[in-house]
């Protein structure tokens, strides 16, 4: 009887110090001490107190814990070897709302001395920690230890589009709502605004504008337009794209045109679009539409191929020939009255090289010119000589082709009505008789006919008759009538 009350003793003193260390007077109980004084060591003394006492009867008690000052629980006192029980060690657990620390194992009985009692828990500090969601300035107030956005939060919630301070979510990390960046995390320079920054996608990522955003002047130069466009990952890089068929405008690719100069090098203007220009033996109108520039006959040709060659087949062709180097292709003009000259001929004359005569038809040649102004007449070739009282088929008296009508008998006028022949008494005199039918060469006194006329200005025109004065070296004159006036 007397060692249980020793015991009982002995833990009421263990429950009255650890009351005294915390500022608990022995008139304060258990519950208005942690309500009023905040202080977990009451309880652990509290607890030792009352589950001290079921601790067997044996042995020596152990001395009570110190009183706690962190807020884990102290580890019960160690059993006693040999002797009497021990009676349970006294721990001040610390809780965070003073909750009562674990009461310590009872001694094991035996012969030896009490065993030694078990450190007394730390004392809590009374300090209750905020919960996700409440409103914090750093870690240290939340029970999480994070203070994310201004709450407490449950992670550290430090990703790109994350907040942990969203209505209806606070406290958890949450994505912030597509098409918002509440932290300016998707710019690309921050507190910054461009045409490509980005937006949060809902997603806890950002989404950045793609190349359909421009975010610069568009420059255009040799046939290729650059425009500064977003790249989707928030920086404005260029792009190039290539104007053909057009050419550049001011800053930008033409769209349309209205001559080949609105086309790139490739095409020509058809008046309203730029179309790619032909390869040889396309149809073609102008050097521009063919790809070689050379349209020769309405067809595209590898080369300059002038008149008559022709480009049908794409390749220069004289009458299906190749000119030799240094030769070229011209037309040969058939002779088609075989006198020696050539006219024109739509039916007759041929294309060929120039040091290539074609073969004569029926006897008559080609030649390189067309000069006879009448291939129908023989008598008709330039250099014609002979006189002729009528005119040709074709109504002309030109037999010379001189592109005029010479004749044969000058006609003089000899207002006196005298002899049209006189003689030059010496050389000045000649210029004033030659009008009067004298062709002076040396005063010899030539012969010479010619037509006398009393009108001045009269004309004797080829095929009209007339009389014709013929003077003689001696001067004298004789007539015959009806002469006709020759021409060629």
């Amino acid at each position: 009887m007397r060692s249980a009350k020793l015991v009982l003793f002995t833990l009421w003193a263990a429950a009255s110090a650890a009351l005294s260390a915390v500022g608990c007077t022995g008139a304060d109980s258990f519950e208005n001490c942690a309500e009023t004084k905040t202080c977990a060591a009451a309880a652990g003394a509290d607890a030792g107190l009352s589950d001290g006492a079921a601790a067997g009867a044996a042995g020596t008690l152990g001395a009570g814990g110190a009183p706690s000052t962190g807020g884990s629980a102290g580890l019960g006192g160690a059993a006693g070897v040999s002797g009497a029980a021990g009676a349970a060690g006294v721990s001040g657990a610390a809780g965070a709302a003073g909750v009562s620390g674990a009461a310590g194992a009872a001694g094991v009985s035996g012969a030896g001395a009490a065993g030694a009692g078990g450190n007394a828990g730390a004392a809590g500090s009374g300090i209750v920690l905020a919960t996700p969601g409440s409103p914090c300035a750093n870690g240290t107030e939340c029970a999480s230890g994070l203070c994310t956005d201004g709450v407490c939060c449950t992670t550290s919630c430090d990703g790109a589009c994350e907040r942990c301070d969203l209505a209806g979510s606070e406290g958890t990390c949450s994505p912030v709502k597509t098409g918002e960046d509440p932290d300016g995390e998707c710019a690309a320079t921050p507190g910054t605004s461009a045409p490509c920054d980005g937006a949060c996608n809902g997603s806890g990522a950002c989404a950045y504008p793609g190349a359909a955003v421009p975010c610069g002047t568009s420059t255009c130069a040799s046939g290729t337009q650059t425009n500064p466009v977003c790249d989707g990952a928030g920086a404005c890089a260029p792009t190039t794209a290539s104007c053909s068929p057009y050419a550049c405008g001011a800053t930008a690719c033409n769209t349309s045109c209205t001559k080949d100069a609105h086309c790139g090098s490739d095409s020509w203007c058809d008046g309203a679009t730029c179309q790619p220009k032909q390869p040889n033996s396309s149809l073609c109108g102008a050097p521009s539409q063919c790809s070689s520039g050379h349209c020769q006959g309405g067809f595209c040709c590898n080369l300059a191929c002038a008149s008559p060659s022709n480009c049908a087949s794409g390749q220069c062709r004289c009458n299906g020939a190749v000119c030799a180097a240094g030769h070229s292709c011209i037309t040969w003009h058939y002779d088609a009255d075989g006198d020696g000259y050539a006219g024109t001929s739509a039916t007759k004359d041929v294309p060929g090289c120039d040091n290539l005569q074609p073969a004569p038809i029926s006897g008559k040649k080609f030649y390189k010119t067309a000069t006879d102004c009448d291939d129908g007449n023989a008598d008709v070739h330039p250099g014609q000589t002979a006189w002729f009282d009528q005119a040709t088929a074709r109504g002309s008296w030109d037999y010379d082709c001189s592109g005029a009508n010479e004749t044969e008998y000058l006609v003089t006028y000899d207002p006196s009505g005298g002899p049209a022949c006189r003689r030059c008494p010496s050389t000045p005199f000649c210029p004033i008789y030659s009008p009067y039918g004298y062709t002076c060469s040396g005063c010899v006194g030539d012969v010479v006919k010619v037509f006398k006329t009393l009108i001045g200005g009269k004309v004797i025109d080829c095929g009209t008759k007339a009389t014709l004065s013929n003077c003689t070296s001696t001067g004298a004159e004789t007539s015959t009538p009806n002469v006709t006036q020759r021409c060629h």
